[in-house]
């Protein structure tokens, strides 16, 4: 093997390194735009429940005002106990549904959910990196090193996976999420 082959080798070698590294940033910044993405719509779906939950409080309220002045206007009893009615209704179903207590939950399942696909992220680039390492004269990657990173990524989805289903899929459809 002359200076050539091993000039070759080197540069690429370099190539996948190269390679390698645009990878990880692309996914790095891939992650960080998905995060980012899915915090700025989950903010606005929050602030936009909150400005329905606003909605709803005033609308109960103003039908309580409007009972009462239509009943002192009009002296129509029936008329004005049904749109107290609806007042109270929209008051019980404000407090009764929990939209509050669901829309927390929500955001919690979403950080739940980002800091899963975060640490999958993490170890998909961590594992690349251990199958892409180079060994020997002249340098190429390890096939032992690949299948092991094949192996431990299958073992990282599966445990993602079971991750998401059993605290947020189960949170979600109301069955009571299994602590382990």
């Amino acid at each position: 093997m002359g200076p050539e082959d091993t000039e070759y080798q080197r540069l690429k070698m370099r190539e996948r390194l190269d390679a390698q590294v645009a990878r990880i940033n692309e996914l790095g910044a891939y992650t960080v735009s998905i995060l980012k993405q899915t915090l700025d719509n989950a903010r606005s779906a929050y602030y936009i429940i909150t400005l329905m939950n606003k909605v709803m409080f005033f609308t109960g309220v103003a039908l309580f005002a409007a009972s009462a002045i239509y009943g002192a206007a009009f002296k129509d009893l029936t008329r004005s106990l049904l749109i107290g009615g609806l007042g109270a209704a929209n008051f019980i179903a404000l407090f009764l549904l929990g939209p509050i207590n669901r829309t927390q939950n929500a955001l919690s399942n979403l950080v739940q959910t980002e800091i899963a696909f975060l640490n999958y992220f993490e170890q998909l680039t961590f594992w690349e990196v251990y199958a892409l390492a180079p060994r020997g004269n002249p340098p190429v990657p390890d096939l032992k090193n690949v299948a092991r990173a094949s192996e431990q990524l299958q073992i990282r989805t599966e445990e993602t996976i079971e991750l998401l289903e059993r605290y947020v899929e189960h949170s979600v459809s109301g069955k009571k999420a299994k602590r382990s």
